[in-house]
Order: structure tokens, then sequence, then C-alpha cells
């Protein structure tokens, strides 16, 4: 296990080293896939997130534009969609390990990722918004980075 996972998932309130490093992977293939190219962005929306969760989750197999892995749609997703993508990956992880398996169970699972990932865009983007001390996010962001280099 990386040395930095205790100090992340104590920070980011994440339940257990092991969901740290699941949700840094993901998180590390939002990155490159959307954030690294979009900068100024704000939290990505949870009522689009939840609405998308709904129906990959409700009408499958459709093929959702966040559900293709091809040059074309990756080139037209937007935050939503990648950010789907994210809270998807995340929630089936936790669904193999058995947590939240009745539907109002998913509606908190979807909010408690997206907060997770808004704290990791947070950190990510540098902008001071979910941790006000400097030295802290540094640190933080040093270690997330540290985390993610062994992740690709």
């Amino acid at each position: 296990m990386h040395s930095d996972l205790p100090f992340i998932t104590r920070t980011l309130d994440l339940p257990t080293p092991e969901t740290t490093l699941l949700v840094l992977t993901c998180f590390n293939y939002y990155v490159t896939n959307f954030l690294s190219r979009n900068p100024l962005v704000l939290d990505p929306d949870i009522a689009h997130i939840l609405a998308r969760v709904r129906l990959t989750m409700t009408r499958p197999p459709t093929r959702w534009l966040w559900l293709q892995d091809t040059a074309e749609a990756w080139e037209e997703m937007g935050q939503e969609e990648h950010a789907t993508i994210f809270v998807l990956r995340v929630l089936s992880y936790m669904a193999s390990e058995g947590l939240w398996a009745t539907d109002s169970g998913v509606s908190r699972a979807v909010c408690e990722i997206h907060q997770w990932l808004c704290k990791l865009q947070s950190l990510w983007l540098g902008n001071g918004v979910w941790i006000e001390d400097v030295e802290m996010e540094a640190e933080l962001r040093k270690a997330i980075w540290r985390v993610m280099q062994g992740v690709n």
C-alpha cells in the first residue's frame, strides 16, 4: 500500500485506503480525459450525474454517450459525462463490495462520490475552494500526485 494513502483517506474522509486507491485511479482517468484539457471548470452538476446514473441502471444496455468507448464519443463528452463515468466506476466497485444495494442507497452513494470528485477536482486545480490552508492543500496535492503516478 502506498504510504500516502492513510493521510489522503483521513483528510478526504474516505472509508478505507483501498477505497481511496480506487477513487484516485478513477480520478486519474477523469484528469487525463477531461480535467487536463478543461482547467477552468466548476464542480460537475450533481443532478445531471444522478440522472445519468439512474438512466444507466434502469435502461441497460442503451448506448448512452457516457458508456461509449470511442474517440468520437470521448471528444463529444462534457464534464457531466466524464463525471458520470467517474461515479459509475466508483459505484460499481462499491456495489461489488456489497455497499449501497438499495435504490435510496444508490442516491446517497452518488452524492457522496460526487463530493469526493469535487474535493479532488478542487485540489487538482489548486483553486483553494475546499481547503483554505495553502500549506495543507499543497501537501495533499503532492500526496495525491504521488499516488496517481503509481496507478498509471
